[in-house]
């Protein structure tokens, strides 16, 4: 059962159950206190007037007029049930509407939950992703062969040549260069030589390797091709002013040992360090020189004077491009070290294996010698991205420490590369060859992470 009252206050109508009969309430519309009445005891049983049995029995039951008066009275009951139920309606919705105001909502919280597994990065539609980069690998696979088979030497091979042509003996010892020894042979080339000494063949090659080496850089790098110009400037500049220079370098090792310049000043400084770079070149073209003065060499002399070669298109581009990024340096690097490949393969070509040597060596020089030049020029790239901070350093002393920091692992690589092959020592070289692979690898996982 319901009391049914009127907040004193607001004058709105209200509802509470019995049992808080005499207690004080708020108010849910104004908040004011309110006195919850208590009923008045019922002493007839509620029913109406008109059901009672008195009323049945008395003799208005059988008057006309007496049960119009019965069904107004019904009407009445009727209409004034429907009126409190109304009441008891809107009763409630005035509560609970009270309710949704006086009690704040809970705000759903905005942070978002923690997972177990980390939020993924959304992915950058722009990045050019290093694709291909195994090709550098596979192009190891000529000097791994030339290492697990290798050839006769030089000297046993003239021998036998000139024992199976017989009345070329007094000839071959007259000849005083390999030009005039190639000559006695047919063709103008020894047995099984690819091509013949007076050619122009190997240019061929080394431009076909050259546009293969771009295609795998677009290959590997997806919209790059837009730097398709650099790119081949990079590598030209290489493979024409980079060979220029490394022959200045190799005829500072031809410099008399006997000059000598003294006083101080960096003019001075200078001269020591081209002298030493000629006493280094010197140790390693001399073959009474033991290992440890042989790797002098190869690092000192040939691996700093062609990675410093090869870097300068690097320095250039990180100094001077408006936009720059670790993937195109790595392509400049990579480009860089292409065309110093593929240059050094046409000038070995012509002097030493035209009308001598077979395909292998074309395959040597023109695949896996350009691939460790790619992987060394690229690795510096990288470290150069990386730490720009001797880019634009001044005085001597800097620019060297510069140069050892860029070009200090490839130089290493690369000295002890030539080392081990002029020691004989060619499985242990290919291992060299493979570590700079994942040497370059690893610098390009470093960049993508970051």
């Amino acid at each position: 059962m319901t009391i049914s009252f009127v907040c004193a206050e607001c004058g709105k109508k209200l509802r509470a159950p019995d049992n808080l009969a005499g207690k004080r309430i708020k108010c849910p519309a104004c908040q004011a206190p309110a006195s919850i009445p208590t009923p008045e005891p019922e002493t007839e049983p509620e029913q109406d007037d008109f059901l009672s049995s008195d009323w049945l029995n008395s003799d208005a039951a059988e008057d006309p007029e007496s049960r119009d008066e019965r069904r107004a009275a019904r009407a009445r009951a009727a209409r004034e049930r429907e009126a409190e139920g109304a009441d008891e309606a809107e009763d409630e919705l005035d509560g609970l509407a009270s309710r949704m105001v006086t009690r704040p909502r809970k705000k759903k919280s905005t942070t978002l939950k923690q997972t177990d597994s980390p939020a993924k990065k959304p992915a950058d539609d722009n990045a050019e992703t290093f694709h291909y980069h195994w090709v550098f690998l596979l192009a190891l696979i000529p000097l791994t062969l030339t290492t697990v088979w290798p050839q006769e030497s030089m000297e046993i091979r003239i021998q036998r040549l000139v024992a199976q042509q017989p009345g070329i003996e007094a000839q071959a010892e007259e000849a005083t260069s390999l030009d005039e020894f190639v000559a006695l042979f047919p063709g103008g080339r020894l047995p099984g030589a690819l091509f013949p000494r007076d050619t122009l063949g190997h240019w061929g090659i080394g431009i076909f390797a050259a546009a293969s080496y771009l295609g795998l850089l677009f290959l590997m790098f997806p919209g790059s091709g837009k730097r398709t110009r650099r790119l081949f400037f990079t590598g030209l500049f290489t493979g024409t002013v980079g060979i220029f220079m490394l022959l200045f370098f190799q005829i500072l090792a031809a410099m008399p040992r006997g000059l000598w310049i003294g006083g101080r000043g960096l003019g001075v400084l200078i001269f020591l360090v081209l002298k030493l770079i000629g006493y280094s070149y010197r140790c390693a073209s001399d073959p009474d020189i033991g290992f440890w003065g042989s790797f002098f060499g190869f690092t000192i002399g040939v691996g700093l004077c062609e990675e410093l070669c090869k870097a300068l298109p690097i320095w250039y581009y990180l100094t001077n491009a408006k936009k720059t990024g670790w993937r195109g340096a790595c392509l400049v690097g990579l480009a860089s070290g292409i065309g110093f490949g593929v240059s050094e393969g046409i000038m070995y070509s012509g002097d030493m294996y035209n009308g001598i040597h077979g395909a292998q060596i074309y395959l040597v020089r023109f695949l896996s010698c350009v691939s460790l030049h790619a992987m060394w020029s690229g690795s510096v790239a990288l470290l150069m991205y990386k730490n720009q901070d001797f880019l634009d350093v001044e005085g001597f002393g800097g620019i060297l420490a510069g140069i050892f920091y860029y070009l200090g692992a490839a130089m290493i690589l690369h000295g002890l590369y030539d080392t081990l092959l002029k020691h004989d020592l060619g499985y242990v070289a290919l291992l060299i060859g493979f570590g700079s692979y994942f040497w370059l690898f690893k610098l390009v996982a470093d960049s993508r992470g970051t």
